[in-house]
């Protein structure tokens, strides 16, 4: 589809690309592909990888007016440490394994310990850092690794990409971006053709239309419009049309054509989880077969 050179409007804040992708891990198997899609999108954008793992040590939860037990005290702090020294060998362990991928050694892997809750760590780190992207792995079901993915995408200013598990890491195929004419999507859009082109993907526009959504069409033409002509190397507009819900629609597309990405407009703010065509990021963040990057 052809589309006109123009700007964006002056209410839409400047999408960047990052500098240092922070990656949440819990440090088990489950979490591997995280820091494998981590390192491969490092290399691709060539910038540093910060592998976080926190550690909530429970210090600080004895209830008020407790009275001291030197005893009970000295027991804590010893499996304390016997936690963070093993944390420790495990982090620098994974840092070795991820840095493996990259063979010739174009991403930087730095490795941070802390204590905390981890979505609390994630969100402050993302905002202490110029141009950070926060990396999480996600789980089918209800919740993300006990809520920090629901947590970081509630509270978190920075792009989050919710990697799923088990997804493929080499992030080949094209960078889908779903559109429903709203300024959310207006962003996604903007950002998706600047992270097509850096990952030299081809971009796919996807609006699923409802059937009694008559409008949707010219509005997603507006917004081709009010996109640079220049964002991505390539681009295509497909609509579908379904009586099924918007987010299992997206997720099927992508799982049945050959996708690296999903990008999603999400809400800033403290409020519920970003939306998309209604509550359709929530539900991606927890079904999409692919990861998926939510701007705001």
């Amino acid at each position: 589809m052809d589309s006109v050179s123009a700007v964006l409007p002056d209410t839409i804040p400047a999408f960047e690309l990052p500098r240092v992708l922070v990656t949440g891990t819990d440090l088990t198997t489950a979490d591997a592909t995280v820091g494998a899609v981590a390192i491969r999108l490092a290399m691709m954008l060539e910038v540093a990888v910060m592998l976080v793992h926190v550690l909530d040590t429970g210090i600080g939860d004895e209830p008020a007016g407790a009275g001291p037990n030197e005893a009970a005290h000295r027991a804590l702090a010893a499996r304390v440490r016997q936690r963070v020294e093993i944390a420790r060998e495990t982090m620098e362990a994974e840092r070795a394994r991820i840095s493996a991928i990259d063979r010739d050694g174009h991403a930087v892997v730095r490795v941070t310990l802390a204590d905390g809750r981890p979505w609390e760590m994630l969100v402050q780190l993302a905002r202490d850092i110029p141009r950070a992207w926060i990396l999480v792995g996600g789980r089918p079901g209800p919740t993300l690794l006990g809520h920090t993915s629901d947590h970081v995408l509630r509270h978190g200013g920075a792009p989050v990409l919710v990697v799923p598990d088990g997804c493929a890491d080499t992030l080949v195929g094209q960078v889908v971006v779903a559109v429903d004419g709203s300024q959310h999507s207006t962003r996604a859009l903007r950002a998706a053709g600047m992270v097509a082109q850096a990952l030299r993907r081809p971009l796919e526009v996807l609006h699923v239309q409802s059937a009694t959504d008559v409008d949707a069409p010219a509005r997603i033409a507006d917004q081709l419009r009010s996109t640079p002509a220049d964002v991505a190397t390539s681009r295509t507009l497909h609509l579908l049309v379904k009586q099924t819900s918007i987010a299992h629609a997206i997720a099927e597309h992508v799982r049945t054509t050959s996708t690296s990405m999903l990008i999603v407009g999400a809400g800033a703010g403290n409020g519920v989880v970003g939306r998309v065509l209604g509550s359709t990021a929530a539900s991606l963040a927890h079904t999409s077969p692919v990861p998926v990057l939510f701007v705001r």
